[in-house]
C-alpha cells in the first residue's frame, strides 16, 4: 500500500520454476527412485541428494543479489521441513554459497550482507525466502518447491470469501468513513483532508447533505492519515496529524478543531501519531506491558481467551506480536503483507479474522486477504480479492463486523471507499 514507504525498498525476485530443478511431476519418480536406490546406499546420501539441485539453485540466486564477499546467514524454519532436512539444505546452500564467492562470518560481526533464509510453505508446496539485507535496502528472493512425500501435509483452514460493498466515490483522498443515526436516518460520515462530509441516502445513492470544513494551523504530511472515532456523548471525533475535530450532539451537525497532539484510539489502547509523519510513535495510552514498541503504522488486537494478542506493523517492514508476555518477530507469510490490517469479527472459522493488505506501493495494484493465528503464525484463510489501485487506508469499522477499505484507483484517479466483511464458505 502507499504508506509502506518502508516496503518500497523492498524488491521481490519470485521464481517459480528454474533449469535444474525438477517439476511436481518429475520430483516425484525422483523419489520413488531414490526409495530404490536407498537399499544400495546409505540413507543420508540419498536425501542430500534429493536437495542438491534446489539448494544449488536458491543459493545461485541469492549470490546474484548478494554479490561476491562477506555476509551473514541465519536460517529459520516455519515449514513441514525435518530439522535434518533443513541441517541437510542449510549446509548445501552453504557450499554454493562459497562456491559464488559469498563469504559467511559469524552472525556477531558486521558484513555488507545479512543473509535471512526462511523455510516456509503454502497450500501448494514448500516456498523459500531469503531477505537480503544491504544497508537500508532489503532484496528478496523466493523460491517454490513441491513438497516431499514424506512431508506431514501443511496445515489448512477452511477458505473464508470477503465481501466488497463500494459505498461511494470522491476526487479527494478519502482518509476513514464512519456510519451514524443522524435523526433516525443512516449517515455517512467522511473524512477528507479538507473536510468532514456527511451522506445520506436518495433513491439508493448517497447524497451530500453537508460539508464542514477542517480547520488546523499546522502542515500536514504528504502521506497524510485521519481516523473517525463515534462517540457516547456527540457523534463523533475526528483526528487528523496534529489536529482534532469534534462534532455537536444534536443535527444540524457541526464541528470545532483544534490543534492537538491527543493519542488516536485503537481499540482498547489508544496511540500517539507522529504529526509530521504517517506512523504512530510506539507510545500507548494506557498502555501494555512492555511500556512502548518501535514505531508502527497499523495495530489491531485478536481475542483469546484470556488476554489480547496484539499486532504491530512496524516501520521497518515486520510483523510483531505481543501477548501480554513475549513480544515476536512473525514468521515468513508475512513477506508479502502491506502496512495495513484490520480486525473485523464473522460467524466463520475463529468467529475473528485478521484483513490483510499486500505490499505493494501507491503506482500498483492492491489486494486484501484474511487470516487468522490459532497458534504463532498467521494462516491465510481466503482467497485474496483484488482493487484497481492501491489500499491508502484500512479501518475496523465501530461494530467490528466490517472494515472500510479506501481504494486510489489507478485508471480513474478517484478514491473509492468500500466496506468489506467474511462471508462463510458453504
Amino acid at each position: 500500500m502507499a504508506l509502506d514507504t518502508a516496503k518500497h525498498n523492498t524488491r521481490i525476485i519470485f521464481e517459480t520454476n528454474f533449469a535444474r530443478y525438477n517439476s511436481p511431476q518429475t520430483m516425484t519418480r525422483l523419489i520413488r527412485l531414490l526409495l530404490i536406490v536407498s537399499v544400495l546406499v546409505p540413507a543420508a546420501v540419498a536425501a542430500t541428494s534429493s536437495w542438491t539441485a534446489p539448494a544449488a539453485a536458491f543459493a545461485h540466486r541469492i549470490a546474484n543479489v548478494a554479490g561476491p564477499g562477506p555476509a551473514t546467514l541465519t536460517v529459520e524454519n516455519d515449514s513441514p521441513l525435518s530439522s535434518s532436512d533443513v541441517t541437510t539444505i542449510r549446509d548445501l546452500i552453504l557450499q554454493n554459497l562459497a562456491s559464488e564467492g559469498v563469504i559467511i562470518r559469524d552472525a556477531s560481526t558486521t558484513a555488507p550482507n545479512a543473509i535471512r533464509i526462511i523455510f516456509s510453505s503454502n497450500p501448494t508446496g514448500l516456498l523459500w525466502i531469503a531477505q537480503i539485507a544491504q544497508g537500508p535496502q532489503t532484496l528478496v528472493v523466493m523460491q517454490s518447491l513441491p513438497l516431499p512425500e514424506s512431508a506431514p501435509p501443511a496445515h489448512s483452514a477452511p477458505l473464508l470469501t470477503l465481501r466488497t460493498t463500494r459505498l461511494l466515490a470522491l476526487s479527494s483522498p478519502i482518509l476513514d468513513v464512519a456510519t451514524i443515526d443522524l435523526a433516525g436516518v443512516q449517515t455517512l460520515v467522511v473524512l477528507t483532508p479538507s473536510a468532514i462530509i456527511l451522506f445520506q441516502q436518495s433513491s439508493g445513492t448517497w447524497q451530500q447533505i453537508q460539508s464542514l470544513p477542517v480547520t488546523h494551523n499546522n502542515v500536514f504530511p504528504r502521506d497524510i492519515r485521519g481516523r473517525i472515532a463515534l462517540s457516547s456523548d456527540h457523534f463523533f471525533d475526528a483526528y487528523l496529524p496534529g489536529a482534532v475535530c469534534s462534532s455537536t450532539t444534536a443535527a444540524p451537525v457541526s464541528i470545532a478543531c483544534r490543534d492537538s497532539d491527543d493519542p488516536w484510539p485503537l481499540g482498547s489502547q489508544s496511540a500517539f501519531f507522529n504529526s509530521a509523519r504517517n506512523y504512530f510513535t510506539g507510545v500507548l495510552v494506557p498502555g501494555l506491558e512492555k511500556k512502548q514498541f518501535p514505531p508502527f503504522y497499523t495495530a489491531a488486537a485478536l481475542q483469546r481467551s484470556t488476554y489480547l494478542l496484539w499486532l504491530f506493523a512496524g516501520i521497518d517492514g515486520k510483523v510483531v506480536s505481543f501477548d501480554g508476555i513475549n513480544q515476536r518477530t512473525l514468521g515468513a507469510v508475512t513477506v508479502d503483507w502491506g502496512s495495513d490490517f484490520a480486525v473485523v469479527h464473522s460467524t466463520c472459522g475463529s468467529d475473528e479474522q485478521l484483513l490483510v493488505t499486500a505490499s505493494s506501493d501507491d503506482l500498483s495494484t492492491d489486494s486484501l486477504r484474511a487470516y487468522e493465528i490459532p497458534d504463532r503464525e498467521p494462516i491465510a484463510v481466503s482467497s485474496a480479492i483484488a482493487f484497481g489501485g492501491p489500499i491508502t487506508a484500512l479501518w475496523t469499522n465501530a461494530d467490528a463486523s466490517s472494515a472500510i477499505a479506501v481504494v486510489h484507483n489507478l485508471q480513474t484517479d478517484i478514491y473509492e471507499a468500500y466496506s468489506v466483511s467474511v462471508a462463510c464458505n458453504q
